[in-house]
């Protein structure tokens, strides 16, 4: 159906604009952001986004790309200490005070791209049922 391929191009897009890094000084060594992005069915539409979540409640595609003020506290999840790389250096701690993180609206670019895309995808969809159905 229309929604469901405007729902995969809008993932393509959103993979490919989606930051591979998130700092000049950090490694980052986790799962990748782009590789979080999915489709979730909502009422008779799509949601489509990255789903990775930081410190427990934190989703990290929204803190990207809307930034967010510095000073809270990190701690990890399931393990007693982090594990992270600054500086070349590899570093173990309990917690660490997080620093504020500028907008990348990588979401808002891949809307911008999207936005001329959607009536072409509808239109060969329609196209593609309408010839299914028996039509010319």
């Amino acid at each position: 159906d229309a929604k469901r391929e405007v729902a995969q191009v809008a993932k393509n897009y959103i993979m490919a604009e989606a930051p591979t890094s998130f700092g000049k000084e950090s490694q980052h060594t986790g799962t990748p952001l782009w590789s979080t992005v999915t489709i979730d069915i909502v009422g008779d539409g799509y949601s489509v986004g990255p789903t990775k979540k930081v410190s427990g409640a934190w989703d990290l595609g929204s803190i990207i790309e809307f930034g967010s003020a510095g000073g809270q506290i990190l701690r990890p999840r399931t393990k007693k200490v982090m594990k992270f790389f600054y500086k070349g250096k590899t570093w173990f701690k309990d917690r660490v005070m997080r620093g504020s993180i500028a907008p990348n609206p990588f979401v808002g670019r891949a809307r911008d791209k999207l936005a001329s895309k959607v009536p072409i995808i509808a239109r060969d969809v329609f196209l593609r049922e309408y010839r299914e159905a028996g039509g010319r």
